[in-house]
């Protein structure tokens, strides 16, 4: 089993309330002591009270880590959230660009279907299978979606973990 670099949101950056492995990409993030699926803590990102957009977001994106190639692997975390929305969870090479500049994903990346959120939903997992191409390094990246922007849109995030599925993609040959 591989985990992903502190997926159990322990570890966070003294006075800076920042989380250790993951960066904050959009709106807020602060460690939970009191909604968590397991261990210590959780990680909660909010949505910026002050976004003004139609659709407000607030996204962190982990560290880079290394997977084999041309293997297949599961992402699997756990949410629950207090706002009407959805969460987004992607895996991606970090040998292209997740995001252009107007914020659309680009790139090679595997998506979990998005999971709808409602007020005070319990925790559920959430996960996808992928298939590494021949990159090694991979990136992890959560959106949270409010329908409604509201200054108490959160989304609570714990235990990110990737694990070999078994599965492995056999190199063409010129034989074929």
């Amino acid at each position: 089993r591989f985990t992903v670099r502190n997926g159990d949101f322990e570890k966070w950056d003294e006075g800076e309330d920042m989380v250790v492995g993951w960066n904050l990409d959009r709106g807020k993030l602060f460690p939970d002591e009191h909604s968590k699926m397991r261990g210590k803590r959780s990680v909660c990102i909010q949505v910026d009270p002050a976004d003004d957009r139609k659709w407000p977001f607030c996204r962190i994106s982990s560290d880079s880590f290394s997977l084999e190639p041309y293997t297949g692997y599961r992402m699997r975390l756990w949410v629950t959230s207090a706002f009407q929305g959805w969460v987004e969870t992607i895996v991606h090479s970090m040998r292209d660009s997740l995001f252009s500049e107007d914020g659309r994903v680009t790139g090679v990346h595997a998506w979990a279907d998005d999971f709808y959120t409602t007020n005070g939903f319990p925790w559920v997992p959430v996960e996808v299978e992928f298939m590494t191409g021949h990159s090694t390094e991979y990136g992890i990246a959560i959106l949270a979606t409010a329908v409604k922007g509201g200054p108490n849109d959160k989304a609570w995030i714990d235990d990110v973990r990737i694990e070999k599925t078994g599965k492995v993609k056999a190199l063409a040959t010129t034989e074929d």
